[in-house]
C-alpha cells in the first residue's frame, strides 16, 4: 500500500523557506489586594528571573480598556485598547519578541470578591501570598527566600527550565515548590 505524498508548503514553491509558528511567552496572571506588596514584588521577582536567564515582560489591564505593558528593556508602551487574557502571550510577543514570560495585573474577575491575598496563576493557581508576611521579607533588604522560591516554581512548572535539584529537594522534603513557598513566607523551612 502507498501513501500519498504529503501536500507540499506553498512557500517552498516560491523560494520562501518555511517556518515554524511563531511561540509566544506564558502568561502568568498576578491577583492581588490594592494596598499589597505586589509592585515590590513585581521588581524583585523580574530580577530574580533575570538572574536565572529569563526576560520578563509585565502588562497591566488598567480603567477604560487600556493596557500598559513594560517591555524586557525596561520600556513602557501605552495601548489604547483591551487585550484578552488568551490573547496576552502572543499580543506582547508582537511588541517583544525577547520576552520569556508575560506577568499580566489587572484581569482579575470583576464579579469575583476582592483578593485579599497575592494569588499567581497560569491556567490554575501556582502560589498564594499573605501579603502582610511577604512585606517584610522584601523589605529586609538582599536576597528574599519567599522571591526565590516563586522563581524556582515559575522555572519549573511554567517556563521548563527545572532547575537541578528541585525533583531532589520536593522528593526529601515531601512537599511541593507551593507548600515550600507557603512555609518561606510563613518563616518556616
Amino acid at each position: 500500500m502507498t501513501t500519498p505524498d504529503p501536500l507540499p508548503d506553498p512557500r517552498a514553491a516560491h523560494g520562501e523557506p518555511s517556518t515554524p509558528p511563531v511561540e509566544h511567552p506564558p502568561v502568568v496572571r498576578l491577583d492581588a489586594p490594592a494596598d499589597s506588596a505586589a509592585s515590590l514584588l513585581t521588581a524583585t521577582l523580574v530580577e530574580a528571573l533575570r538572574e536565572r536567564g529569563y526576560r520578563t515582560a509585565s502588562a497591566e489591564r488598567r480603567p477604560g480598556g487600556r493596557l500598559a505593558v513594560t517591555l524586557t528593556s525596561g520600556g513602557r508602551v501605552g495601548i489604547e485598547r483591551d487585550v484578552a487574557e488568551s490573547d496576552l502571550g502572543a499580543f506582547v510577543a508582537g511588541l517583544d519578541p525577547a520576552a520569556d514570560l508575560v506577568l499580566a495585573f489587572g484581569y482579575e474577575d470583576p464579579s469575583a470578591p476582592p483578593p485579599t491575598a497575592i494569588v499567581l496563576s497560569a491556567g490554575g493557581e501556582l502560589a498564594t501570598i499573605d501579603p502582610d508576611e511577604l512585606t517584610p521579607s522584601l523589605q529586609s533588604g538582599g536576597p528574599s527566600p519567599a522571591v526565590e522560591a516563586l522563581a524556582s516554581l515559575l522555572d519549573a512548572r511554567v517556563l521548563g527550565g527545572g532547575h537541578a535539584g528541585t525533583e531532589a529537594v520536593e522528593e526529601s522534603s515531601g512537599r511541593g515548590l507551593g507548600a515550600r513557598v507557603q512555609g518561606w513566607l510563613r518563616g518556616g523551612r
